[in-house]
């Protein structure tokens, strides 16, 4: 989900000329850095705990 989620914003956020590109593309990409690193810790502690705004999605039940 979170792989889906930083293709989609980059591509979106890429269609979006200047403000987009230069200010909110680094500032979204540090966004899902930070939420893969959330993710990573929780992983290697052995806790399944969702991500935050994002984990409530699910793709597969």
């Amino acid at each position: 989900m979170l792989l889906i989620l930083a293709i989609a914003g980059n591509i979106l956020l890429g269609l979006i000329p200047v403000l987009g590109f230069f200010l909110l593309m680094p500032l979204f990409s540090i966004f899902v850095l930070v939420l893969l690193l959330i993710g990573l810790l929780n992983g290697l502690n052995g806790r399944a705990k969702e991500l935050p705004l994002i984990g409530k999605f699910r793709l597969i039940k």
